[in-house]
């Protein structure tokens, strides 16, 4: 299976993965979160609508026929905005992805350290795993603490239960997709368990169970507000 991955491109970028997606020829894309622009100088009570009306229109740049998209969500998309055709997944992998979204309020707006919000955290990792108990493949819009979570601060803001769960399995052959962090784009290897964050890019893997081969990895986007932060 061919996979192209794009995460916190924050509105941008969206003509070259258009390109990319066609010309690519990918089997499945995946949006780990933080795809759309903020529309922080609408008021607040327009800020979805911004964002369901400019994903309306630019959703088709990451289409391809005969490919499936999945759109998880990121921190900055906001609160009641979905896309329910982008919440499938490839058929063989049904029961097979777990898909963790966004940051619950309670850890501020961008990072795990304010506040106490594993419980929230582990309690969706913990439904995930109810429906795929041996997961072969993570969708997170943040890394797992510790790789790739990294802050231009030095800091690690990763998802500690996501890392505490692959600790227990030992680290096993699983791909964990994910994006947030800007400063830690890139990709490595955790026993035998590859991370590949994402954010401001794309990556583009050949993967089958047991096998992940990254193929190229480039960032889309620079510069922006958005850059000094995850």
């Amino acid at each position: 299976m061919r996979i192209l991955v794009f995460s916190d491109l924050h509105g941008n970028g969206f003509t070259e993965a258009e390109r990319l997606t066609a010309e690519l020829q990918p089997d499945w894309v995946v949006l780990c979160g933080d795809m759309l622009p903020d529309f922080n100088n609408r008021p607040e009570d327009k800020r979805l609508d911004a964002q369901q009306a400019f994903w309306h229109e630019h959703r088709g740049c990451f289409l391809r026929e005969g490919a499936v998209t999945t759109f998880i969500l990121g921190n900055h998309e906001q609160s009641g905005f979905m896309d329910a055709d982008m919440v499938r997944l490839p058929g063989p992998l049904d029961g097979r992805v777990v898909r963790l979204e966004g940051i619950p309020g309670d850890a501020g707006p961008f990072s795990f350290a304010k506040g106490s919000p594993d419980s929230v955290l582990e309690a969706e990792l913990q439904a995930q795993l109810t429906s795929a108990p041996e997961p072969l493949i993570y969708l997170s819009h943040a890394p797992p603490y510790g790789s790739r979570d990294k802050t231009h601060r030095g800091t690690n803001i990763g998802h500690r239960p996501l890392f505490r769960h692959l600790q227990v399995r030992d680290w096993p052959q699983a791909l964990v997709l994910c994006g947030h962090v800007h400063q830690s784009f890139g990709c490595e290897e955790a026993g035998s368990t590859t991370i590949l964050n994402a954010a401001t890019g794309y990556a583009l893997l050949d993967w089958e169970e047991g096998c992940t081969h990254l193929l190229e990895m480039h960032r889309l986007v620079e510069g922006g507000n958005f850059w000094d932060s995850p």
